[in-house]
């Protein structure tokens, strides 16, 4: 019997109802450490986690499907998957959307509106003066959206609503009601010079390749808002110099990859401007039904190998 593996927790329930639903299929609770040491990986064809790595490929030469319950696949070991032409890569495509967009346009607001400043005890008369006289209208401010997937549409409406003035770089020039314009990356350094806000998240569907590199980051202006979410879609050590060599109104980042600047400790841990998180766009979390329910719908359409009908798919 071909075998389903959890790598993230599903209630009794859900195990049940797969169970029920699914008799073809061993259902298998990999964070079950009794049971680890005990699994036949041959026959497991299906993965449901957020994160493999290429050695768990390797251990399972009869992988067919892999699917995160997270909005982002940036914990898989992407490169092997992309090399194994065989394994289909997908997500759960709108789990925890509005939160990311409601922080994305948080960090705008924080930096727009010189919160961050205000949030010192130690201010003077004078800095607070030129911090009120600092403030910004988002209103007609320019934003460019790098990356189109899902989150970057979600953020794209919310910041039409603002009164902001879109524009968008993704693999391919397309349209979108919430952007004046959406170009391929080549447009990029042309872009950024002109922007006010630049938020990077690549889209899962994107080519790894297109990582942002200190080159077209330099050409971002002065005094700009940069915010950054998900990882894969900028060279970390790339954003440091950029970060303090330009004087930049605020970075908001929201990565896996900060762990690299608290390991070197940089210098952009101890600068006001400069918010580092840990992943925590997607919080709070409401649960894993949505996520559950793409599972199932494309589990459905994998066992009856309608392919095309599977959602989030990455590959």
């Amino acid at each position: 019997m071909n075998i389903i593996l959890l790598k993230e927790f599903l209630s009794q329930e859900q195990i049940a109802f797969l169970e029920r639903k699914f008799p073809k299929f061993e259902i298998v609770p990999f964070y079950n450490e009794h049971i680890s040491g005990s699994i036949n990986w041959k026959k497991v064809k299906i993965v449901y986690g957020e994160e493999i790595t290429t050695e768990e490929i390797f251990q399972m030469p009869n992988l067919c499907w892999i699917h995160s319950p997270s909005m982002f696949v940036y914990k898989m070991a992407l490169n092997s998957i992309y090399k194994n032409r065989n394994i289909i890569l997908s997500f759960s495509a709108k789990k925890n959307l509005n939160q990311i967009g409601e922080m994305a346009e948080a960090a705008m607001l924080l930096f727009a509106k010189n919160l961050h400043v205000f949030s010192s005890k130690e201010l003077s008369v004078a800095q607070t003066k030129k911090a009120s006289e600092e403030i910004w209208n988002l209103k007609d401010s320019n934003f460019l959206q790098i990356g189109m997937g899902i989150i970057g549409k979600e953020i794209c409406r919310r910041t039409k609503l603002l009164g902001m003035q879109n524009y968008a770089i993704d693999e391919h020039a397309s349209f979108s009601p919430y952007c004046h314009k959406i170009l391929n990356f080549s447009n990029l350094s042309a872009l950024l010079p002109n922007m006010d806000v630049v938020c990077v998240s690549i889209p899962n569907k994107v080519s790894p390749k297109h990582i942002l590199k200190y080159s077209e980051l330099e050409k971002i202006k002065p005094g700009s808002i940069l915010i950054i979410l998900g990882s894969g879609g900028i060279e970390i050590e790339a954003l440091e110099k950029i970060a303090l060599k330009k004087q930049l109104r605020g970075v908001f980042l929201d990565s896996p990859e900060h762990q690299k600047l608290i390991k070197k400790k940089s210098l952009l841990l101890s600068l006001d401007n400069i918010i580092i998180a840990d992943e925590i766009s997607q919080k709070p979390d409401l649960g894993d039904e949505t996520s559950f329910k793409s599972f199932l719908h494309n589990l459905r359409c994998f066992q009856v190998e309608n392919f095309e009908a599977m959602t989030g798919r990455v590959l």
